[in-house]
């Protein structure tokens, strides 16, 4: 049985207490919210990696300032940093398709951990 009939059904007891109907309609959705936790958690766990690769491009740049630095080297430091920043986020796009995989083998199999 789908979602919405077993929802409707929930909702069809016109007897029944509102909180009763409502954990009736949320046992009903249970799949859904779990598949929907499962998505949000793979795209945020992409999300941080290339945050995380780009902060630590930042920091390498940071590293290199010291304040003897001459403005030459902190325009150079700074076009090395946005370098690394395109090929983390390069590097991630590569690992797209492998992402895809995870979500569509997770969402079939209704397995979300």
């Amino acid at each position: 049985e789908d979602m919405h009939t077993c929802a409707a059904k929930c909702y069809s007891d016109r007897k029944s207490p509102i909180e009763s109907v409502e954990r009736c309609a949320n046992i009903c959705n249970a799949k859904l919210q779990d598949a929907s936790v499962f998505v949000q958690r793979e795209v945020e766990g992409f999300q941080n990696r290339i945050s995380r690769c780009a902060m630590d491009c930042q920091d390498a740049a940071r590293d290199k300032i010291t304040e003897n630095t001459k403005e030459s080297d902190i325009a150079r430091f700074k076009e090395d940093m946005e370098k690394c920043v395109v090929n983390c986020v390069d590097t991630h796009i590569a690992q797209l398709p492998s992402l895809e995989k995870r979500l569509r083998l997770g969402l079939t199999k209704g397995k979300y951990d």
